[in-house]
C-alpha cells in the first residue's frame, strides 16, 4: 500500500459521507493555518503510518503499518461544554461510519472483489479516542488509531551494487 492509495481511500470515504466536509492530511500546521481561512468542518484528517516489522521466521515478515485517522469538528465558544459534546458525539457517530466502511470494504476484499485498497487491514486493531481540544480550545474531535499488516517486500538484487542472492 502506498500513501497515494491510502489518501485516496480516505479522499474518496470524506467525498462521499454525507456529513464530511473535506480531506486533508492531518497536521496541527496545515490546520492552524487553514483552521479561520478555508479550512471546513467536519473534516477527515490522515496521519502518515509509522511502520515496523514483525513475524516468526525469515520467511514471514510481515510489514506492520500503523495508521490513523481524525475527525475535526470547530467550536464557536471554546467554553460552550454543550456544543463541545455534540460536537464530539458528531466527530464519534462520523469515524464509527468510516470504521465501519473500512470493515465492510474489507469483507469484500475477503469475498473476491479485489479493487479494495487495503486488503491487509486488521479489524480488530481499531482504537478510538476523543481528542484534546486543540488550537485554543475550538477544534475538537477523535483519533482512530488501525493497523495494516502485509507482506514486506522480497529482496531486491537489482536495487544493489556487489550483492549476491540467496533464498532466506
Amino acid at each position: 500500500m502506498t500513501l497515494q492509495e491510502l489518501e485516496i481511500y480516505f479522499q474518496t470515504a470524506a467525498t462521499n459521507h454525507k456529513e464530511l466536509k473535506e480531506f486533508t492530511w492531518y497536521s496541527l500546521e496545515e490546520i492552524s493555518d487553514r483552521i479561520h481561512q478555508d479550512l471546513l468542518f467536519p473534516c477527515l484528517g490522515l496521519e502518515e503510518p509509522l511502520s515496523n516489522t514483525g513475524g516468526q521466521g525469515y520467511a514471514n515478515i510481515r510489514l506492520v503499518q500503523n495508521s490513523a485517522f481524525m475527525v475535526f469538528a470547530k467550536v464557536d465558544d471554546a467554553g460552550d461544554h454543550d456544543q463541545i459534546r455534540t460536537q464530539k458525539d458528531l466527530c464519534a457517530s462520523i469515524a464509527t461510519d468510516v470504521i465501519t466502511k473500512m470493515i465492510k470494504d474489507r469483507k469484500r476484499w475477503d469475498a473476491g472483489e479485489k479493487d479494495f485498497v487495503l486488503p491487509g487491514l486488521d479489524h480488530d486493531s481499531f482504537t478510538l479516542e476523543f481528542m484534546p481540544q486543540l488550537l485554543h480550545g475550538f477544534l475538537v474531535g477523535v483519533r482512530v488509531t488501525f493497523r495494516i499488516n502485509e507482506p514486506l517486500a522480497q529482496f531486491e538484487l537489482g536495487h544493489w551494487e556487489n550483492e549476491m542472492d540467496f533464498d532466506i
